[in-house]
């Protein structure tokens, strides 16, 4: 159970980076189409719509293979976020949450 863990963990922090290449790309794309509409160049829009259609393809993939394993991420990514919040709420929340508690029940010297 703890390599399950610690290989979730891995890929729960590896998803953010994953995202800020692709925003990289993404952007890199754009600015290869809108450099090859500029230029009205023949061989920079031929490039840029075999990439665009090649995310695409990628994109509907993607899509594909979430249905097929939709079970197995929803288990995933439940255990992995009952996980992080058990350990969070252990170390980071629990001071907080005694200290709202202790001001909502302690009877009030005001009244």
């Amino acid at each position: 159970a703890a390599a399950r863990m610690s290989r979730m963990s891995s890929s729960f922090t590896s998803i953010p980076a994953m995202l800020m290449i692709l925003g990289v790309l993404v952007f890199i794309l754009g600015f290869l189409g809108c450099f090859g509409s500029f230029r009205e160049n023949r061989v920079l829009l031929i490039l840029y719509t075999i990439l665009l259609i090649l995310i695409v393809m990628g994109e509907i993939v993607a899509i594909i293979i979430s249905m097929i394993y939709k079970g197995k991420i929803e288990d995933s990514v439940e255990d992995g976020l009952e996980e992080k919040i058990d350990g969070t709420s252990r170390t980071l929340l629990e001071p907080v949450v005694m200290k709202m508690t202790r001001m909502l029940w302690t009877p009030s010297r005001t009244h």
